[in-house]
């Protein structure tokens, strides 16, 4: 029987990782996460993650596909990916006439087409980098007092899940030099792959050859209480 490991890495920006001044979006955390697959893990595995963490991982699982070509380093997916788990993930899901709609403001290109698209960069211009930048210290600052209470919300049937420690690690976390280019990605986020797309869905996709679709096993977890989307829609 093969043994089983487990890795659990922050991603870039997050956590106790470094945090470089550099454009974060959601397509460098999937390149991070596909290198650590490939320089650590190696062989087959199973991917999963919570909120953004899932998202991600989402996105890993597709482009691991056999014959996909999305893949962070152009290569085509070796399909060594053999499962998917989803915890309160993030990722827009689609129904049929969202779809449609979102077709005909991209003027006919897919959702998928659009999004892979070389992500657009606003960096040379400075002033407003600068304002951007100064803007998220200044939040940082107005957060940081709020941390306990605003996890709080975010945990409605658990409240006592928001402990001293965890306060604690958040507060320094908002501290490291360069959380505030964290802090802007959340406003300069790319156009992303929908959940339709990266798994495949029988409507939301267009089945071009070669975009990453996970044909594998997933497992969703989903708290029905989750604030931060639509639990029950979804």
């Amino acid at each position: 029987m093969p043994s089983l490991t487990s890795y659990y890495p922050d991603l870039v920006g997050f956590g106790r990782s470094p945090k470089p001044g550099i454009t974060y979006t959601q397509y460098l955390w999937e390149s991070y996460v596909s290198d650590f697959v490939d320089d650590v893990v190696g062989g087959d595995y199973v991917i999963g993650g919570n909120s953004i963490g899932g998202y991600v991982s989402m996105s890993v699982a597709a482009d691991s596909a056999v014959g996909s070509i999305v893949t962070h380093n152009g290569s085509e997916g070796d399909g060594r990916c053999k499962g998917l788990v989803l915890i309160n993930t993030a990722g827009r899901v689609l129904g049929r006439d969202e779809v449609e709609g979102e077709r005909r403001k991209m003027n006919g290109m897919s959702v998928a087409g659009k999004s892979t698209e070389e992500p657009r960069s606003d960096a040379g211009n400075r002033l407003k980098d600068l304002y951007v930048q100064f803007g998220s210290r200044v939040l940082l600052w107005g957060l940081r007092p709020r941390i306990e209470p605003i996890c709080r919300d975010l945990y409605p049937s658990r409240p006592e899940r928001v402990t001293k420690v965890l306060v604690d690690d958040i507060y320094r976390d908002s501290l490291d030099e360069g959380a505030e280019f964290v802090m802007i990605a959340g406003s300069k986020l790319p156009e992303p792959r929908t959940a339709n797309e990266l798994l495949g869905a029988e409507h939301g996709n267009d089945g071009s050859e070669g975009e990453g679709m996970f044909p594998g096993p997933v497992l969703v977890l989903q708290g029905t209480s989750d604030p931060l989307n639509d639990a029950v829609g979804r």
